[in-house]
């Protein structure tokens, strides 16, 4: 198993955090919405870098995180935060959400340490079938 790869569905839900970087409101909140609907939790909502580095500093390095990621952010590049998040979290999964279906940007990703990505232009339904499929590793 790879570092930082960890299916969600091995862990009990209660010892899981949620995260989701995006700073198009509408977007976070369907997001948000849709962690909600498929894990039943409720995920933190960060609208840029600073905010999702703050609510990273208070996890617990032991932590199992699923992170929702955009990669456009107006105070930097979410590729950044996934760096971060995987260095300081061995457990966690990071996703990235985006409207860019080009390999340059998502290798990018995939080498900053994020395990998938979620294309935003999919419908709620589509999210929904990905984020569960995630769970179940």
């Amino acid at each position: 198993m790879r570092r930082g790869w960890l299916s969600l569905g091995m862990m009990e839900q209660s010892a899981r955090n949620y995260l989701v970087v995006e700073d198009i409101a509408e977007t976070r909140d369907w997001l948000v919405a849709s962690v909600d609907q498929v894990f039943g939790a409720t995920a933190h909502a960060a609208a840029n870098l600073g905010e999702a580095r703050a609510w990273l500093r208070g996890q617990d390095p032991g932590s199992t995180i699923l992170a929702l990621v955009d990669l456009g952010l107006p105070d930097g590049n979410g590729a950044d935060f996934i760096e971060e998040v995987s260095a300081r979290c061995a457990n966690a999964l990071v996703v990235v959400t985006t409207v860019f279906d080009d390999d340059e940007s998502l290798m990018g990703a995939l080498a900053a340490g994020a395990q998938g990505y979620l294309l935003k232009d999919q419908d709620g339904p589509g999210i929904a079938h990905r984020l569960a499929m995630i769970d179940h590793g």
